[in-house]
């Protein structure tokens, strides 16, 4: 029994460590879950077909130039007045590889970003385009085809 004080002020700092970096990779959360308003997810089944959304007044539309596809880049273009955005994709109930890409501006009020699903071992179709529009998050719900 003697030293344990010393095991534990080893291992404590240690722990700590790894629950910071945890947190700071985006592995964890340790605050409160933050809801996202209703008003800001969006239904867009096929993306080829484009949708459009409405943020704070401004009208956005959002397109890909082909079938969403695993294993297949394509390009989103967004028309709107945001002046940054970026998107991630992710699926629901599942963890993915951060993939955050920036849109960069084509013309103005246009915006394009040349992206690709992330690898899916299930094979499921659902997907969820977290887009950050000048500091506002919209969701967007859609589908790939296999």
């Amino acid at each position: 029994m003697k030293g344990w004080w010393r095991r534990v002020a080893l291992v404590l700092p240690l722990l700590a460590l790894g629950i910071y970096t945890a947190q700071y990779l985006g592995w964890i959360s340790l605050g409160p879950a933050r809801a996202t308003p209703p008003g800001l997810r969006y239904d867009c089944p096929d993306l080829a077909r484009g949708c459009a959304f409405r943020i704070n007044q401004h009208m956005y539309t959002l397109e890909s130039d082909a079938a969403l596809r695993p294993a297949t880049p394509f390009t989103l273009t967004l028309h709107g007045p945001a002046v940054q955005a970026e998107a991630e994709w992710r699926m629901p109930d599942m963890d993915m590889v951060p993939n955050r890409a920036r849109f960069e501006a084509a013309s103005a009020g246009v915006a394009r970003l040349r992206t690709a699903l992330p690898f899916c071992s299930a094979s499921r179709h659902d997907w969820l385009l977290y887009l950050t529009l000048d500091d506002q998050q919209v969701i967007i719900r859609t589908r790939s085809r296999s």
